[in-house]
């Protein structure tokens, strides 16, 4: 079966439609004959894009707080979650990247 390419722009659509009915994401693209997980990268790229600020952050923990580690900060639409981390950057950004890659 070929795969057929889609644009930004036809993404978009696809995924307002999504967005304005009731039907669950895997039901939604199995009739439609999307990649589920194409889809949900999609959506989610969106949703990111359409929000002023960063979904996630990550950076280190500022000096005069005394600890060493990571400071990740998630945006939850109005609420803002900080947890203090005893990690490297690098390994809190790759763990984050392979949780937001997972879900939809």
């Amino acid at each position: 079966m070929a795969t057929e390419h889609r644009s930004k722009e036809k993404w978009y659509e696809v995924v307002r439609r999504f967005e304005s009915g009731e039907v669950p994401a895997k039901e939604f693209c199995r009739r439609e004959g999307l990649n589920y997980w194409t889809f949900c990268g999609w959506r989610r790229r969106f949703r990111d894009e359409s929000s002023g600020e960063p979904l996630v952050e990550v950076g280190p923990i500022p000096a005069a707080s005394g600890t060493r580690g990571v400071l990740v900060r998630v945006n939850l639409g109005g609420s803002t979650v900080e947890l203090e981390c005893a990690a490297e950057e690098r390994e809190v950004a790759e763990l984050l990247r392979a949780v937001r890659s997972v879900s939809c």
